[in-house]
């Protein structure tokens, strides 16, 4: 890697936050980088009818109402903290409904996720999904309740996108990339702190207007990124790096 850097002419970087890291840690001359949003696949989307996503959903084990993570199960993902908040929220006779479904293959170290559920007692209101395909998480985000995704590290969070696409309010945390990707459109918290996760579950769950607020916020978010945009101004640093 620093070698192929070290003999570029220009290095595209996908968020400011990853930009920065590759400046302090392998040294490069902040000059030589542009930075390129990713974008959601055109895929994800709002569906106003539930119902589609409801018999969608089905094949997976997944009811309404729920709160949902997306992405590969492993400890950067901060599951055990998203868990420990929920195993809180449902003790609150108010939300005692709602289901946690975490989508996403395991990945490294992934069995701490499994003895945390068991010690907590909550092996019947935790639904794990396995991989999902790409032409069915549409249906799981438009079914969701809010989307929780407060990660210790992301270089972008494209999950945070296609959450906003498909009109689901979003939880994350502040820190690497992820506020790049949703600005000031979503709830913003601490990562290390289950309590603010847990207070981010009830403020949404329980707060109609808000919901909504952030729905309607997400939705214009996310139009400000798209693959037409990322590759007209990759195209833009090719020509101008070849010019030199």
């Amino acid at each position: 890697m620093r070698l192929a850097i070290e003999n570029s002419k220009k290095v595209i970087s996908i968020s400011i936050s990853t930009k920065k890291d590759l400046v302090d840690i392998l040294k490069i001359d902040p000059k030589k980088i542009e930075v390129v949003y990713l974008a959601a696949n055109n895929r994800f989307k709002l569906i106003e009818d539930k119902t589609i996503s409801e018999k969608k959903i089905e094949k997976y084990g997944i009811y309404f109402p729920y709160i949902l993570f997306v992405g590969t199960l492993e400890p950067r993902k901060n599951i055990t903290n998203i868990i420990r908040a929920f195993g809180k929220l449902v003790e609150d006779e108010n939300f005692k409904k709602y289901k946690l479904v975490l989508a996403g293959k395991k990945g490294w170290y992934y069995e701490e996720i499994f003895i945390k559920i068991k010690e907590l007692n909550l092996e019947r209101m935790v639904i794990i999904t396995d991989y999902v395909p790409d032409c069915d998480l549409p249906f799981i985000y438009n079914g969701a309740t809010c989307f929780i995704y407060p990660s210790f590290y992301e270089g972008f969070g494209l999950p945070l996108l296609e959450a906003m696409s498909c009109g689901c309010p979003v939880i994350t945390s502040a820190n690497s990339s992820l506020p790049e990707v949703v600005g000031q459109d979503a709830v913003i918290l601490n990562y290390s702190s289950q309590e603010e996760i847990h207070q981010a579950f009830k403020n949404i769950l329980g707060n109609d207007e808000l919901r909504k607020k952030l729905i309607i916020r997400g939705l214009e978010r996310a139009k400000n990124f798209s693959w037409g945009k990322t590759a007209g101004e990759i195209k833009d640093i090719l020509i101008k790096a070849g010019e030199k």
